[in-house]
């Protein structure tokens, strides 16, 4: 994460012949070069030389970005776009704060807390928990309540007895105001859970994004937290050791863009996979680190809804490719704009590990 928008990267983002085009999901599934990581940065940098934003068609490209980190793969630079992005949207909102391209408020925390406290079970709920379960404003969001049914009824499979919830599991990480250019209201919801955060072992992140930018973003603002990190890994050791289900149906696995780009985090959930379907579990012939976007990170679902949709019919293309009757996914997000797309062909990862548990 960046505060401000890094010039030297802008720089050689300006001067580049797009090596990076055939990477980002946007500029592919759009066909407007405008929208290419070339064609944003350039929005940027030209503004930082004086240019004026030019109103919303000015502003717009910035908010085009999903954070995936797709370009990088192909940078020989190693720039991080996403960085300056989303450090330029925060510019754009205090510069041009009549411009609204995005909604900046995070979901109401009372609000969150109450749905939670109607799905967990009640052992689950204490103050006392040895390991926070963090949900941010998932109990809110479309399909969000089956989402955390499922996770808590993997936990169970597994037999965890340390993982609890309260109050403390929605308060927010940070990354929802960092990817909508709200970046002094992130630093402030990071500094709020890393104070609640020392009395837990351990805080697993249901969101891939928010393990991600607890571990990669939190130490700018010199706030550490060792026990941070995505519930796959946590998952893993339990899981594995769970008798293998029965005649599954062919399923491919899709690595969300920030379990495996910026956590390197991809191997747990394949370890799960491989144990429970054995040779009915498929790769995607983009994976891992070449992992396709689904189209809705960098609040791009609320941004460009139909752009979104074709990204994530994109990513089902490649799921049609391997055979498969299924594509499993271990983040919410992905999973909500996957199955809008494919509705009964996407499941959870946490299905799959419910599904197996005694």
């Amino acid at each position: 994460m960046k505060r401000l928008p890094d010039g030297r990267e802008l720089d050689l983002c300006a001067y580049c012949p797009d090596l990076c085009l055939a990477r980002c999901p946007v500029s592919l599934a759009s066909g407007d070069l405008t929208l290419s990581p070339w064609g944003k940065q350039s929005q940027l940098w030209r503004h930082l030389r004086g240019i004026p934003w030019g109103g919303l068609e000015g502003i717009r490209p910035l908010f085009m970005c999903l954070g995936c980190l797709a370009c990088q793969e192909l940078c020989r630079h190693d720039v991080d776009v996403p960085g300056s992005l989303f450090a330029g949207r925060d510019l754009a909102r205090r510069e041009a704060p009549e411009i609204r391209i995005i909604r900046g408020e995070e979901p109401d925390g009372e609000a969150a807390a109450e749905r939670l406290r109607d799905l967990v079970p009640d052992w689950r709920w204490t103050p006392d928990a040895e390991v926070l379960l963090l949900v941010e404003g998932i109990p809110l969001e479309a399909g969000g309540a089956e989402w955390l049914r499922q996770v808590f009824a993997a936990l169970d499979a597994v037999g965890d007895q340390a993982v609890g919830v309260n109050p403390d599991a929605v308060l927010q990480s940070g990354w929802t105001s960092w990817e909508r250019g709200a970046l002094g209201q992130a630093e402030s919801s990071a500094r709020h859970l890393h104070a609640r955060a020392g009395r837990y072992r351990r805080i697993l992140a249901v969101s891939p994004e928010a393990a991600s930018f607890m571990r990669l973003a939190w130490p700018q603002w010199e706030l550490e937290r060792p026990g941070a990190g995505p519930l796959t890994d946590y998952l893993a050791d339990g899981a594995v050791r769970l008798a293998p289900l029965a005649d599954p149906p062919l399923s491919a696995w899709h690595d969300p863009c920030h379990l495996v780009r910026y956590l390197d985090a991809g191997d747990a959930p394949r370890r799960i996979l491989a144990a429970l379907l054995g040779d009915r579990f498929v790769e995607l012939p983009r994976a891992r680190r070449e992992t396709v976007c689904c189209g809705a990170g960098g609040g791009m679902e609320e941004t460009a809804p139909e752009l979104c949709d074709a990204m994530a019919r994109d990513l089902l293309g490649l799921l049609d490719e391997t055979g498969a009757q299924r594509l499993i996914t271990g983040c919410p997000r992905c999973h909500r704009t996957l199955a809008a797309a494919a509705p009964g062909r996407v499941v959870s990862l946490y299905q799959v590990i419910a599904e197996a548990g005694p």
